[in-house]
């Protein structure tokens, strides 16, 4: 399994809004899935899976082994 997480975007300075997004891969599904999270003044907005904004090329991606060693 590979996991990653985004930087963090500033999607709107006013209302202070961030998002920020994960992706992942499984042996049995090789292309990323991706889940896009919004924040506001530390709580969480929405969850979105398959968000069309954790597409956008301006996003780095960067390893994120606490996601993989997650149990579930």
């Amino acid at each position: 399994m590979k996991a990653e997480i985004s930087s963090v975007v500033l999607l709107n300075p006013e209302k202070q809004i961030y998002a920020y997004c994960t992706r992942t891969t499984e042996r049995a599904y090789p292309n990323w899935s991706y889940i896009g999270l919004g924040l506001q003044h530390n709580m969480i907005l929405y969850l979105k899976k398959n968000d069309y904004r954790c597409h956008d090329e301006r996003l780095r991606y960067y390893d994120f082994p606490e996601m993989r060693n997650m149990k579930y």
